[in-house]
């Protein structure tokens, strides 16, 4: 009996020391990660007033979200709170202080690659690889052009604290890395389709999927719709830096836990004006797309009765 305690406790001494070490070895290696190869593409800003509008419509409806500041620029703000377990995460000031230093293919890889011109990588959220490049021409048009809440602000966004956890996922188990090289984007949606059009907006323009999905590490960047529990909901979003939690919903065409015994105009009206059907309010996490014209929102819907049905899981 002694014997095989003695032997356990080898065990367990050595296990320890292997996941000593491996942090260790992690922590180590996230401070030393080489940059990564920056990689320019062929895009550049048009002086077009249609296309900076465009512009204007994605980045109020995805950048901003995670960029505007206090000061009413995209001078960026707090992301993620320590409680969270991934340390305190602050998104980056992308106003003309920061985005002024980049060519406009620099700029492009970024939006798509989530890689810096430092060679940094920032995705997976700032990792758009399936955008088509007349919507990212329209982006960087737009953070080009003299909007208000482009302009110069002086706010520097404090560096990020990673924890140790995130360090060990990220350096050592490499949770978070960008998508393979080639990986092509998907063309550009065809209004005339709404199936279609409503699959690039809801996985590619919108990034619904990106929420509306088991997790944030379990989702497929190359494969959108491959994701676990795909717009079946149940992702912990943490809806603000006091780290309240909101679980996604799920939107699939389930009668009972989704949006099945939904309309068309109830569901326009919740992704517009973020009113259910019993008119409570949605969860301010919830954004609210009402620039989405009625053609949008009719793609939307005509995409979500293609995908697959799914019941909320046990855990949600």
């Amino acid at each position: 009996m002694k014997k095989i305690l003695k032997i356990s406790g080898i065990i367990i001494g050595l296990f320890l020391l292997f996941i000593l070490s491996f942090g260790g070895y992690s922590a180590w290696k996230f401070e030393n990660m080489p940059p990564l190869p920056v990689r320019p593409l062929a895009i550049k800003a048009v002086n077009d007033s249609s296309l900076i509008a465009h512009g204007q419509t994605i980045t109020t409806a995805i950048c901003a979200y995670c960029h505007m500041g206090e000061d009413g620029t995209l001078s960026g703000k707090i992301f993620a709170s320590k409680e969270e377990g991934f340390g305190e995460i602050w998104s980056a000031n992308i106003t003309h202080k920061t985005l002024d230093n980049y060519s406009d293919g620099e700029l492009a890889y970024t939006i798509r690659r989530g890689i810096t011109r430092e060679g940094r990588y920032i995705g997976p959220f700032m990792e758009h690889t399936l955008m088509s490049d007349e919507d990212i021409t329209a982006i960087i048009s737009f953070l080009r052009s003299d909007h208000p809440i482009n302009r110069y602000s002086e706010f520097t966004p404090p560096p990020a604290d990673w924890s140790f956890l995130a360090k060990v996922l990220i350096a050592g188990v490499g949770i978070f890395k960008p998508t393979p090289d080639g990986v092509k984007p998907w063309p550009h949606p065809d209004p005339a389709d709404p199936v279609s059009h409503g699959r690039y907006l809801a996985n590619v323009r919108l990034g619904c999927g990106g929420c509306h999905s088991a997790g944030f590490d379990t989702n497929d960047l190359v494969n959108p719709e491959k994701s676990v529990n795909f717009f079946g909901g149940g992702n912990p979003v943490h809806k603000n830096e006091h780290s309240d939690v909101v679980y996604s919903a799920n939107i699939t065409m389930h009668p009972e836990d989704g949006i099945g015994k939904w309309t068309e105009e109830q569901f326009r009206v919740a992704v517009t004006g973020g009113l259910r059907p019993d008119n409570k309010p949605l969860d301010p996490a919830m954004p609210r797309f009402n620039f989405l014209s009625d053609e949008e929102t009719h793609a939307l819907w005509s995409y979500l009765k293609t995908v697959p049905v799914l019941e909320d899981s046990p855990e949600k």
